[in-house]
């Protein structure tokens, strides 16, 4: 979750005119009409701007800290990086790094999909159509097809059909997509016919013996 503290540069028991005061001074340098050349101001703006409006409202505030609380005291606090395509970029490659190191036959299978879709999620994804930068759009994808290539053509297909809002963006991507999903179902029927095959070839060695011994 996002820590709103950090993101408003105050500590935990800043004053509500300390929160007004901190949210003035970064707007001041993070609004979109300042920095009209950082194609990440306006992001860095809302994020300043919802640490803001949440930590000014009573109710909000409250909910936030009890959630803050609830993830510190389960270990899975965090502090959520702003959403840009370099810091989604680097999520996916570590996701990407931690999937592939992992023991393909003791996988599960539906968790690797559930952690593409976490990190990868529509308003994710619809963000980085807007912010369309293709270089490191086309990255994201190459990066999250590396996954669907160790997974079973189901999940395989499940797993690119939810980039696909992504994929679309770019003519290449989806035509690489599309050859690596017949790629895989090639392969898995050829897994599928493998042990039939070998079995044909056993017997049929077994009948070329038995005829070279009664000839």
């Amino acid at each position: 979750m996002k820590d709103y503290y950090s993101i408003l540069e105050i500590t935990v028991t800043a004053t509500p005119a300390e929160i007004k005061q901190a949210y003035r001074r970064l707007a001041k340098i993070y609004h979109p009409d300042i920095q009209s050349e950082d194609p990440y101001a306006l992001t860095r703006f809302n994020e300043i701007k919802e640490a803001y409006e949440t930590l000014l409202h009573p109710q909000k505030k409250e909910r936030y800290l009890q959630e803050r609380w609830l993830q510190k005291a389960n270990g899975r606090f965090s502090t959520d990086a702003m959403v840009t395509p370099p810091n989604i970029l680097r999520q996916v490659l570590e996701l990407n790094k931690r999937v592939l190191q992992q023991d393909v036959h003791r996988m599960s299978f539906s968790g690797v999909l559930q952690q593409v879709r976490n990190v990868l999620t529509p308003t994710t994804m619809e963000q980085l159509i807007q912010f369309n930068e293709p270089d490191i759009n086309q990255k994201i994808i190459a990066s999250v097809t590396d996954i669907a290539r160790i997974l079973p053509p189901a999940t395989a297909a499940e797993l690119c059909a939810w980039i696909n809002p992504l994929v679309q963006q770019d003519a290449i991507s989806a035509k690489q997509v599309q050859q690596l999903l017949q790629t895989i179902q090639k392969k898995h029927r050829l897994r599928r016919l493998t042990p039939w095959l070998m079995i044909g070839l056993m017997l049929l060695l077994c009948l070329l013996i038995y005829l070279s011994a009664v000839t």
